[in-house]
């Protein structure tokens, strides 16, 4: 979220690994980030509520596969406050 360009190993890793883009709105990475909050009591910011929108709002994407990876970090700056407001907008 928020990025311009991805980086050189980004880039990299994503010509030697089959890497699926997943594009969604601010809403579900909010929910995702959420329902990470109340299924592990850690709070996310909303770029990691984005890796975490497939696995539980969308899991018919993971279909067939057999690992999935999804690094779930972030949140040391964000203040519950600003998290509720993110919530009710």
């Amino acid at each position: 979220m928020g990025a311009k360009r991805v980086t050189g190993k980004t880039l990299e890793l994503a010509s030697n690994f089959s890497i699926t883009p997943w594009i969604m709105p601010d809403e579900e990475a909010i929910r995702a980030a959420r329902q990470f909050l109340d299924e592990y009591n850690v709070l996310v910011e909303p770029a990691c509520g984005a890796a975490l929108s497939v696995p539980y709002l969308h899991p018919e994407l993971l279909e067939g596969m057999e690992t999935v990876v999804v690094i779930a970090c972030g949140g040391v700056s964000t203040p519950w406050k600003k998290y509720q407001g993110w919530q009710s907008s």
